[in-house]
């Protein structure tokens, strides 16, 4: 089943904001954490993102072709979705050299599944 992804005009406009300097010249990939709720209603499964957390300086290292939050930066967003009640955090992230076309990269479809079953653990 599918999930679909909804959020404000607000929040998107600051997913803007954040990920258009990645696609200057000389950017570098860029990432920010969220957390949302989340509605299921017969086939339909819908996250409502409630919230973005831009990381601190100290959250994130990245260049034009790689981006590690820390640790701490997750685990930070973890916890304010869970004080919340909600249903977890999503992260979203550039891909500077993309052009029209946006996919999975190797390294995403290799450390995301892994993320998230660690955060599924705790």
């Amino acid at each position: 089943m599918s999930v679909t992804l909804r959020t404000s005009d607000h929040a998107w406009q600051s997913v803007r904001a954040h990920a258009s300097p990645s696609f200057r010249r000389g950017g570098v990939e860029r990432g920010i954490l969220g957390v949302f709720s989340e509605n299921r209603i017969g086939n339909r499964h819908e996250a409502l993102l409630v919230e973005l957390f831009p990381p601190r300086e100290d959250e994130v290292t990245s260049d034009e072709t790689h981006l590690e939050f820390a640790s701490r930066y997750i685990r930070r967003v973890h916890l304010e979705a869970r004080q919340r009640g909600l249903a977890g955090l999503v992260a979203i992230h550039t891909h500077p050299f993309a052009n029209e076309a946006v996919d999975f990269s190797p390294y995403d479809d290799a450390e995301e599944p892994q993320l998230a079953a660690n955060l599924w653990d705790i």
